[in-house]
């Protein structure tokens, strides 16, 4: 009788990750997506309040208006300057829109000062009603 438990076990936990799998397929299978870098005079006031409140440590929002979508992704506060953001892939797939960025940290020619700043960096898209996933 527990040989015949462990054996259902054993399958049932092969089987949940073959649907990861599935998941993962399906996400390569997404097309790039057209977007447009917001500068911070253009971010909504809305979506400005929140990334304030929520500045000092990393994050991920989205907001939605006027029939655009924004995707925000904050880095948290670092100690010195030369930081930026990079998108790295932004593609959508039939019912999600994939979101991935890079922190890229001064270079060594870069001088840096040691004054903290917060790196993030916005998106707009078109609503699409898709669900958005950070990476």
């Amino acid at each position: 009788m527990k040989k015949v438990v462990f054996c259902f076990i054993c399958i049932c936990i092969f089987l949940s990750f073959t649907g990861c799998c599935i998941h993962k397929s399906q996400k390569e299978n997404g097309k790039d997506i057209k977007f447009t870098v917001v500068k911070e005079e253009m971010i909504p006031k809305e979506l400005k309040k929140e990334m304030d409140r929520e500045k000092e440590k990393a994050f991920r929002l989205t907001y939605e208006d006027n029939g655009f979508l924004y995707i925000a992704q904050g880095y948290g506060e670092k100690q010195t300057t030369g930081y930026s953001v990079k998108v790295k892939k932004c593609e959508e797939t039939e019912k999600e829109i994939y979101f991935h960025t890079n922190l890229i940290g001064p270079s060594k020619q870069e001088k840096v000062i040691k004054k903290s700043n917060n790196p993030y960096i916005v998106v707009q898209l078109n609503v699409s009603g898709k669900t958005v996933i950070f990476e």
